[in-house]
């Protein structure tokens, strides 16, 4: 009996829990990173004030996300859409907090033409730095 009763505790601690590696990461003006799994990544907004209800914005796979006080800037793992075979593609977007415009999917070189138009300087960090970084506020 203790040797099941081990077994099972071993188990359980090697497996982890759900949910524990879940987090949110605040980008101000209540846009927030919302990670429920390692490959669903998305950036959800509340759009009133003291709510629980987030609206996404981005969808998942989000990789990479910078953001200052007036924008958030994002690069996305998409799946390519109208092809026979499972294929995917970086999505770039670019949010102005202050306005509630989001302007996105991007391609690449759109994006980089949107970010010198709008003056935008940000860089962007990985999911797992940015967790970092806010782990240390």
């Amino acid at each position: 009996m203790k040797k099941i009763m081990i077994f099972g505790i071993l188990v359980g601690l090697l497996s982890g829990c759900a949910g524990l590696q879940d987090f949110d990461i605040a980008l101000g003006e209540d846009y927030y990173i919302n990670r429920i799994s390692s490959h669903v990544i998305t950036i959800n907004e509340t759009r009133e004030a003291h709510s629980t209800v987030m609206y996404e914005v981005i969808p998942s796979e989000v990789l990479e996300v910078g953001f200052n006080d007036d924008f958030i800037i994002a690069k996305q793992l998409a799946e390519k859409e109208n092809v026979s075979y499972v294929s995917y593609v970086f999505h770039y977007w670019i949010i102005n907090k202050n306005e509630r415009i989001v302007i996105g999917p991007l391609q690449e070189q759109d994006f980089n033409k949107q970010l010198e138009t709008q003056q935008i300087k940000i860089p962007l960090y990985t999911i797992n730095q940015l967790r970092s970084m806010s782990l240390k506020e």
